[in-house]
């Protein structure tokens, strides 16, 4: 076993703070076929100054490499359901929300996976390119007959009216260094959105490591110990502005309860409804009440992950 195969920070990853708090590492992890020799070296810190919660020790970006490019790691395959489809169109449509009607209509999506988001996206008559760097989304990209790159010297600067990073973020090991390389893609009315677990929703409030040894509770979203950073949403709005981006919309969407128990090792979880984006029934008594029920849960910070749309700058006099 390598020591050198795990890191120490002294530093919160977002706002440099030196006060730490350790916490107990997830109790249930992934990718043990490459971590597991590491098993009781890796865990969890929280930031006492903003927020955030982040692996330390965490794998070395060596031993994360080992683990995305092989052939365990399902995020670089293509993704074709019913629920990604109707998540990619959320998506879109809510960029179209935000972006001004002068903005042109290329996208890029950073961490492009196998390409279900990019081919939603040109399907809807956007020229969209992926980025990726693990092999075998490139591979499944290019054989959808999909535009992708695996540098982004590859795009060129202020060239993009919008710019994708879809369960993606969390992965980063410096998520402030990609922020200002896409911060340069952008063109000047471009809008930047990004979608992250949310460690403060009511899934994540029910899955502690003694919920889910005892009673089952899924901890898989987590995703330990490749999933580097547990945003709230104050942690990810506030490295947002330290990286000159202004915050255009900030909520959580998407409900993830029917995820909490385990299903067992043979059976996937299904991706969780949004909520926001589902199709609004004709008001009666009852739905009336879901709807306040759902609005309600949403404001109140519950819902499974963070959304985010940001533009550059300081918001115009």
């Amino acid at each position: 076993m390598n020591a050198a195969m795990v890191k120490t920070l002294g530093r919160c990853p977002v706002c440099g703070g030196t006060r730490l708090r350790k916490l107990p590492a997830p109790g249930h992890w992934i990718g043990e076929e490459v971590f597991g020799d590491y098993e009781g070296q890796f865990a969890l810190s929280r930031c006492l100054e903003c927020s955030l919660v982040f692996v330390n020790p965490a794998p070395s970006q060596e031993l994360l490499e080992r683990f995305y490019s092989g052939d365990n790691y399902s995020c670089h395959q293509p993704n074709a359901t019913t629920p990604a489809r109707r998540g990619a169109e959320f998506v879109l449509a809510l960029l179209r929300e935000y972006l001004p009607p002068s903005a042109g209509r290329r996208l890029l999506d950073f961490g492009c996976g196998g390409g279900s988001f990019l081919e939603v996206a040109v399907q809807q008559g956007w020229e969209a390119i992926g980025y990726d760097v693990g092999p075998s989304a490139l591979k499944a990209c290019s054989g959808r007959g999909l535009h992708v790159v695996s540098r982004l010297e590859e795009c060129a600067p202020a060239s993009f009216d919008a710019i994708t990073l879809n369960h993606v973020f969390e992965h980063l090991e410096d998520p402030g260094t990609v922020l200002q390389s896409l911060k340069h893609l952008l063109t000047a009315e471009g809008r930047l959105l990004i979608e992250v677990p949310n460690w403060r929703s009511l899934r994540a409030r029910l899955s502690l490591p003694l919920l889910s040894r005892h009673f089952g509770f899924d901890e898989r979203f987590r995703a330990f110990p490749i999933h580097l950073s547990y945003f709230t949403r104050s942690s990810l709005e506030l490295l947002l502005r330290q990286n000159g981006f202004r915050i255009e919309k900030s909520t959580t969407v998407g409900f993830g309860l029917e995820e909490l128990i385990r299903r067992g090792p043979d059976k996937a979880p299904t991706p969780a409804t949004r909520g926001l984006a589902e199709p609004q029934p004709r008001l009666n008594g009852k739905n009336w009440v879901k709807q306040q029920c759902k609005k309600w849960f949403f404001r109140l910070g519950w819902g499974e992950n963070l959304l985010v749309i940001a533009a550059v700058g300081q918001r115009p006099a």
